[in-house]
């Protein structure tokens, strides 16, 4: 007992020192509370996933009837969020980010906040001001709110990393902000806004690790980004572009099945023909089945068509460069010069003419045209440079997504861990509720029993007296039994010799035989769910009915007699009925006899149950009269 007290002094003041803790700080994360003003930048923010343009315009005069970047406004809350969707809306409409200092002050801040929260969950946040409830459904009124504007923070970091082509920051900042979003949320929570916030990072981290062809980190972020856009209700390009996406490095995996597999499904998932996404997929299938069958004919007649469907010059040199590229793996070096040269010298994207000049310096390796492939070459030299930076790139790129994947897995090792120790705390309850329940039971039957071992006892002591009681009318009333016995043996000549030889007599009595072999047809049973007029055929007359009296009498006049002096209440129609229950019939088989429906029978046999003062069959209740 002196030990419990002591826990629980201890106990007592740990949890007076959190509060304490918690007041001292209270001042702090008040100050960051959002204010009032909170519910117009929410009305800008649920807009700006619409219609980012008309968001853009909103938010605009927040800034000067609120403050500015140097001015004051209500609270700190208010100046981050409207920096955050500043920054958003700005790259939403296209712009250039021009707050990018604010912005990332605002993640910080975003950052610096949910940190404290997380550190201090004795403070509820719903404490911290009255603006995230009134603000409606989209504000932020919870910690995994805030944990989502700090990932939208970091997410529009890496946008601005990536405008000034810093890959590497641009994709830390990228999976920064996937890591808040999947350690905060349950995949089931990751509905609306959030999973159009993870399609959108994952997309980003997409086009980053493709450009690079780094084929199995751009297949796992594409297949990521295109899970959370079969969520949402997005036009089907978005999803034809990504299985295209992963068509596409399948293709230059050489794991033709797959991508060709992938194509289908983006040709299957647009229903607009007509767009250039469709014939890009129609130029890679057809490159595909070059190479499977080796049908470079058929490849070239799809291309050459597709060609002709060009709408615009960057459209024709793709067009061209693939023909060429047919060509230049048949060994046609002329036919692939030709088009090579020309994409070479047309194409706006620089990867087109790297690619084209690559394979023109082989080609005129093979020509002998050395001036030519001078002049390739010298195009090349730049990339040369180019490619080592690029393979450090890589390297890092490859290292960031290891990193992600290891700390995804250890996160999910860490949800699977909460729910093995949620179903062991669940088992362990439900076996301890079982083993209170059990001893319960065990108890509470231990106590009926020992009650009822009492009750019997105070029963069996009450019965004794009972009998003792009761022993003397006993044998006052076996002296009276033995009295009237010897009276019905006077009035009643001993029944049971007589009786029993007469009952196979019965039954050889040739109006018994008729109605027997009637009843016991089997071709043509008598069945209860026929009517009893189906069954005329077998209805008894009137002398067949006499007869079957007279047969009854020969043989059961005794009984009959003495049935007519007990029960004076019996009707000529209850010995009918008698008569043919000597025979062993039921109730279907006598209706039938008689001709009277199911429920008139049974109503007589209820009538002379209720005569005879029992509930037995009447054959039972004659057969009782027989033996005795």
């Amino acid at each position: 007992m002196q030990m419990w007290r002591s826990m629980q002094h201890i106990g007592w003041t740990v949890l007076l020192g959190l509060v304490i803790a918690g007041c001292s700080r209270y001042d702090d994360i008040q100050a960051m509370a959002p204010s009032s003003t909170s519910s117009a930048l929410v009305a800008v923010d649920s807009l700006m996933w619409r219609q980012p343009d008309s968001a853009l315009a909103l938010l605009l005069p927040w800034f000067d009837s609120c403050g500015d970047v140097s001015g004051n406004v209500s609270t700190t809350f208010d100046l981050h969020y409207a920096h955050l969707l500043l920054s958003e809306l700005l790259y939403k409409n296209y712009y250039e980010q021009t707050n990018r200092a604010e912005l990332l002050q605002s993640e910080a801040y975003f950052d610096s906040i949910s940190l404290f929260i997380d550190n201090h969950p004795h403070i509820p946040w719903s404490h911290c001001g009255p603006s995230f409830r009134e603000c409606g459904t989209q504000s932020p009124q919870t910690k995994d709110d805030l944990a989502f504007l700090a990932a939208r923070a970091h997410y529009m970091d890496g946008v601005g990393h990536y405008e000034r082509d810093s890959l590497v920051p641009a994709c830390r900042e990228y999976l920064k902000a996937l890591g808040i979003m999947e350690g905060r949320f349950d995949e089931k929570d990751l509905t609306g806004h959030k999973a159009l916030f993870m399609a959108y990072a994952f997309s980003r981290l997409t086009d980053v690790y493709s450009d690079l062809y780094l084929h199995e980190q751009t297949i796992y972020f594409s297949s990521r980004s295109l899970e959370y856009h079969q969520r949402l209700e997005v036009p089907s390009w978005y999803t034809a572009r990504m299985l295209c996406e992963i068509g596409a490095h399948y293709n230059m995996m050489d794991r033709l099945d797959s991508a060709d597999c992938y194509y289908k499904k983006a040709k299957s998932v647009l229903c607009d023909t007509s767009i250039l996404m469709y014939r890009d997929i129609c130029a890679h299938q057809a490159s595909i089945e070059c190479k499977k069958n080796n049908r470079p004919d058929v490849a070239l007649r799809e291309l050459y068509f597709l060609l002709l469907q060009s709408e615009s010059l960057s459209e024709s040199m793709v067009r061209k460069a693939d023909i060429g590229e047919i060509y230049y793996n048949g060994h046609e070096y002329d036919s692939a010069f030709k088009y090579l040269d020309e994409v070479f010298r047309k194409a706006a994207s620089t990867g087109s003419k790297k690619q084209a000049a690559e394979w023109l310096v082989d080609i005129c390796k093979e020509l002998s045209l050395d001036d030519k492939a001078y002049e390739y070459a010298c195009f090349l030299v730049p990339f040369s440079n180019l490619e080592e930076n690029l393979g450090e790139t890589k390297s890092q790129l490859s290292e960031l997504y290891t990193s992600y994947k290891q700390d995804l897995s250890t996160r999910q090792r860490r949800v699977e861990k909460k729910q093995q120790e949620k179903l062991f705390a669940m088992f362990f309850v439900g076996l301890l509720s079982v083993i209170v329940v059990t001893t319960a039971l065990y108890r509470r039957n231990k106590r009926k029993r020992l009650n009822l071992e009492k009750q019997i006892e105070s029963e069996r002591y009450a019965h004794q007296l009972q009998q003792a009681a009761l022993s003397g009318k006993l044998k006052r009333s076996r002296a009276a039994a033995k009295e009237l016995e010897r009276t019905k043996q006077k009035v009643f000549p001993s029944l049971k010799e007589p009786i029993a030889n007469s009952i196979d007599n019965y039954l050889d009595e040739p109006i018994c035989r008729q109605i027997l072999e009637a009843c016991t047809n089997e071709t043509n049973p008598i069945k209860s769910s026929l009517p009893v007029s189906a069954y005329a055929h077998v209805a008894l007359d009137n002398a067949q009915k006499a007869q079957l009296k007279e047969a009854a009498i020969r043989h059961y006049g005794l009984l009959f007699d003495r049935l007519k002096v007990q029960y004076p209440k019996l009707k000529e129609k209850d010995f009918q009925y008698i008569y043919l229950c000597l025979l062993g019939l039921d109730n279907t088989q006598i209706a039938a006899l008689q001709q009277h429906s199911t429920s008139t029978i049974w109503e007589r046999e209820k009538r002379l149950q209720k005569i005879f003062g029992s509930d037995d069959k009447i054959g039972v209740i004659l057969h009782g009269f027989l033996i005795h």
